[in-house]
Protein backbone atom coordinates (compact mmCIF):
# COMPACT_ATOMS: atom_id res chain seq x y z
CA UNK A 1 0.00 0.00 0.00
CA UNK A 2 1.35 3.22 -1.09
CA UNK A 3 0.18 6.63 0.94
CA UNK A 4 0.73 9.54 -1.53
CA UNK A 5 -0.88 12.86 -2.21
CA UNK A 6 0.85 12.80 -4.95
CA UNK A 7 0.14 10.09 -8.00
CA UNK A 8 3.04 7.89 -8.50
CA UNK A 9 4.39 6.99 -11.95
CA UNK A 10 4.65 2.95 -12.65
CA UNK A 11 6.98 1.68 -15.05
CA UNK A 12 5.53 -1.52 -16.38
CA UNK A 13 7.55 -4.16 -18.02
CA UNK A 14 6.76 -7.09 -19.92
CA UNK A 15 9.71 -9.83 -19.92
CA UNK A 16 8.93 -11.20 -23.57
CA UNK A 17 11.03 -13.96 -24.68
CA UNK A 18 11.35 -13.62 -29.18
CA UNK A 19 14.01 -15.24 -30.11
CA UNK A 20 12.35 -15.31 -33.85
CA UNK A 21 11.75 -11.97 -34.06
CA UNK A 22 7.89 -12.73 -34.33
CA UNK A 23 6.07 -10.20 -31.71
CA UNK A 24 4.70 -7.37 -33.52
CA UNK A 25 3.28 -5.34 -30.64
CA UNK A 26 2.72 -6.07 -26.19
CA UNK A 27 -0.35 -3.80 -25.34
CA UNK A 28 -0.55 -3.16 -21.63
CA UNK A 29 -4.10 -3.11 -19.57
CA UNK A 30 -5.27 -2.47 -15.98
CA UNK A 31 -7.89 -4.35 -14.67
CA UNK A 32 -11.33 -3.80 -15.24
CA UNK A 33 -13.20 -0.58 -13.71
CA UNK A 34 -16.06 -1.38 -11.38
CA UNK A 35 -18.17 0.05 -13.77
CA UNK A 36 -18.38 -2.38 -16.84
CA UNK A 37 -15.27 -4.40 -15.80
CA UNK A 38 -13.09 -4.03 -18.50
CA UNK A 39 -9.87 -4.02 -18.65
CA UNK A 40 -8.52 -0.55 -19.42
CA UNK A 41 -5.87 0.00 -22.77
CA UNK A 42 -2.84 2.15 -21.25
CA UNK A 43 -0.56 1.89 -24.25
CA UNK A 44 1.76 -0.07 -26.80
CA UNK A 45 4.83 -0.26 -27.28
CA UNK A 46 6.47 -1.98 -31.24
CA UNK A 47 10.18 -2.76 -29.93
CA UNK A 48 12.12 -4.12 -26.87
CA UNK A 49 12.47 -3.62 -23.91
CA UNK A 50 8.25 -4.18 -24.03
CA UNK A 51 8.11 -1.14 -21.22
CA UNK A 52 5.25 1.47 -20.56
CA UNK A 53 5.54 4.31 -17.97
CA UNK A 54 1.95 4.74 -16.62
CA UNK A 55 2.02 8.24 -15.38
CA UNK A 56 -0.48 9.89 -12.37
CA UNK A 57 -1.71 6.40 -11.42
CA UNK A 58 -4.95 7.39 -10.00
CA UNK A 59 -5.29 6.93 -6.95
CA UNK A 60 -7.70 3.29 -6.42
CA UNK A 61 -9.48 4.18 -2.69
CA UNK A 62 -12.44 4.27 -0.81
CA UNK A 63 -14.05 7.15 0.23
CA UNK A 64 -12.35 8.80 2.91
CA UNK A 65 -9.41 6.62 2.20
CA UNK A 66 -6.35 8.25 0.73
CA UNK A 67 -4.47 4.38 0.31
CA UNK A 68 -3.63 3.24 -3.34
CA UNK A 69 -4.63 -0.21 -3.83
CA UNK A 70 -3.21 -2.78 -6.24
CA UNK A 71 -4.32 -2.73 -9.90
CA UNK A 72 -3.63 -5.99 -11.88
CA UNK A 73 -2.06 -5.03 -14.86
CA UNK A 74 -2.17 -7.16 -18.38
CA UNK A 75 0.22 -7.53 -21.61
CA UNK A 76 -1.32 -8.72 -24.52
CA UNK A 77 1.32 -9.95 -27.60
CA UNK A 78 0.26 -9.71 -31.11
CA UNK A 79 2.24 -11.65 -33.47
CA UNK A 80 3.60 -10.55 -36.64
CA UNK A 81 1.55 -11.86 -39.63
Amino acid sequence: VIHSAVPPDVLIVADVADPENAVAEVRFYVSGNPVDEMPTFLGSTAAPPYEFLWAAVPHNEAPGNPYIYGYDLYAEVTPKE
